[in-house]
């Protein structure tokens, strides 16, 4: 266990056991080592249950679906292939791709939902470069890129179209909910709630399946916001016009009217979501609507399914 270690190593430099930086040189390697050693621990076993996944197939067609696939760097996605090349004659890569606002925005809820509030991360999105690794690793012809837009899907819902393209038949769900985010009125109470309780507990899923019932506008950043976080390449976006065969362009103005522009906006609950809070959790943890008060508020949605069970 590398903390114990560092903490023995730390009371040696403490007690003139050694050169101080000797020591912490050594407590650093033994980090990245039981570091590097649990990061081969989950690589086995999620090889090991992959392959009995695909092993125990009985149709002739397998999907793979994970957004961080996309996101891996060159040598990951060379071994992926060589892993499931191993195993699978004919593999497809098929890549939904959105338009650069609309990804920063559904990037930030999602690492909200986990416990970042980098709102003012700094973005250079590249698609002509990443669908370049696909391309020469599992040859163009087999990688496919569509735009990631509701108005190109049968009925909105972009399942139906990703069947489509691989002609199976497709009914939706009755009970099936649409992906499609946080409110702009709950992601100001998330993000409210992270500035209060940043440290991640087991009741926060639970926070934010019950704040994905708070209705409202849906989350936009102000095109002022926009053009601070991303770095545009327009060579790169050329360059991926050509390779994808449509333009991943859009008006970043067209939400500035409710689009958020700095921490403060986010930090502006409305009224109409404190009183949504009163009804879920009751007036008396509301109080006056102070920071903390809305923060515990937030917090107390986490216990609501406990209470329900009970």
């Amino acid at each position: 266990s590398y903390p114990l270690v560092s903490r023995h190593l730390s009371r040696l430099s403490g007690a003139g056991g050694g050169d101080e930086s000797q020591l912490t040189a050594k407590v650093e390697q033994v980090r990245r080592l039981a570091g590097k050693t649990k990061a081969e621990q989950v690589r086995r076993l999620a090889r090991r249950a992959l392959r009995k996944k695909i092993r125990g197939l009985s149709r002739p067609l397998g999907i793979l679906s994970a957004e961080n696939i996309y996101s891996m760097k060159l040598p990951e996605i060379e071994e992926l292939h060589a892993f499931l090349a191993g195993m699978i004659q004919n593999i497809d890569v098929m890549v939904y791709i959105r338009s650069p606002k609309s990804q920063i925005e559904s990037g930030f809820q999602e690492r909200l939902k986990h416990g970042a509030t980098d709102l003012e991360r700094k973005y250079q999105l590249n698609h002509a470069r990443r669908i370049k690794f696909f391309d020469d690793i599992f040859g163009s012809e087999r990688v496919h890129v569509y735009k990631y837009a509701r108005e190109n899907f049968p009925s909105g819902d972009v399942v139906a179209h990703f069947m489509g393209e691989l002609g199976l038949p497709y009914r939706a769900s009755k009970t099936e909910k649409a992906n499609t985010g946080l409110s702009l009125p709950a992601t100001q109470l998330l993000y409210l709630y992270r500035t209060v309780y940043p440290e991640l507990e087991p009741i926060d899923r639970e926070v934010v399946a019950q704040l994905s019932g708070l209705p409202g506008d849906r989350l936009h950043f102000h095109s002022s916001l926009y053009k601070r976080i991303h770095n545009l390449d327009t060579a790169a976006s050329r360059s991926f016009e050509e390779r994808a065969g449509f333009s991943n362009d859009e008006d970043i103005t067209a939400h500035d009217d409710i689009g958020i522009r700095c921490e403060s906006d986010l930090m502006d609950i409305p009224g109409s979501s404190i009183g949504w809070l009163a009804d879920k959790v009751g007036p008396s943890h509301v109080g006056k609507g102070e920071v903390r008060e809305i923060a515990d508020s937030v917090r107390a949605l986490g216990k609501l399914k406990a209470q329900v069970v009970r």
